[in-house]
Formats: C-alpha cells, sequence, structure tokens
C-alpha cells in the first residue's frame, strides 16, 4: 500500500461537509431552505494544528502559575477547543440564529460555538473535524 494514497493532508485543508443533525432525533436539521451543513477542515490541517499549538502554549503558561485558578483554567481550555473548531470552519448553510441567518466568519463561529445551550453542536463538529475518514473520501 502506497502510503502517499493516504495523506489527508490537501482533503483537510480545503474541508468536508458535515451536516448538521437533530441533537435529539439524530435527523438532519432541514427546513424550506435546505439543510444546514458546516465544511470544516480537518485535525491535519494547518489551521487545526495552529491553533492546538497556540492553546498548549497558553496551558503552559497557566501551568508555571501556580496561583492559577482551576475554574479559569478549565474555562480557558474549553474557549480553546471553540477557538480551534471557529478556524476550521470553512463555510456553511442555512445556519440562522433567533430569526437571523448568519455570515460564516471565524466571529460567528465562535459566538455560536460558545453559547452553552449549543454544546451540542460544539460536540458534534469537534467529533467531525477528528474523523479522519470524513478527508479520506473514496
Amino acid at each position: 500500500m502506497d502510503l502517499a494514497k493516504l495523506d489527508v493532508q490537501d482533503r483537510a485543508e480545503a474541508g468536508a461537509t458535515m451536516t448538521v443533525m437533530h441533537p435529539a432525533s439524530g435527523e438532519p436539521l432541514v427546513d424550506d431552505k435546505g439543510s444546514m451543513t458546516i465544511r470544516l477542515a480537518g485535525e491535519d490541517s494547518r489551521d487545526y494544528r495552529k491553533g492546538v499549538r497556540s492553546s498548549r502554549l497558553r496551558r503552559l503558561e497557566l501551568l508555571e502559575n501556580k496561583e492559577s485558578d482551576p475554574d479559569k483554567e478549565f474555562d480557558s481550555i474549553e474557549q480553546d477547543r471553540i477557538e480551534v473548531l471557529a478556524r476550521c470552519t470553512r463555510a456553511w448553510t442555512n445556519v440562522w440564529f433567533d430569526g437571523e441567518e448568519l455570515e460564516c466568519t471565524y466571529e460567528n463561529a465562535v459566538a455560536v460555538y460558545s453559547r452553552p445551550g449549543l454544546h451540542w453542536l460544539v460536540r458534534q463538529v469537534d467529533s467531525f473535524v477528528n474523523n479522519i475518514s470524513n478527508y479520506l473520501g473514496n
């Protein structure tokens, strides 16, 4: 087997499209405008690796501060995760919040992923980004 055929970096950079699923039923979120989808870069992309590297450097700084607050550290780790996933968000379709269709920007992705009531979406995005089979194709 030629390992070059399994090199996923280019496909991870380009991203793959995830259909957002209802958190309880597991059915695709669809309305009269179509499915809600998010195009996501994979964990082998430069944006993902750059975000993780920044996150780890911040964690090292927190560890050096012996008087740091564990609750703040946990919040910081979760915020780092959200920022990495926002970096990986390449595009989306049919994403609405509070009656308004949202443009796909880094800032909007952070805002959506940061909402405590939408943590189910963060879990879907995180799982998709970290599943290499989404980037291997056929």
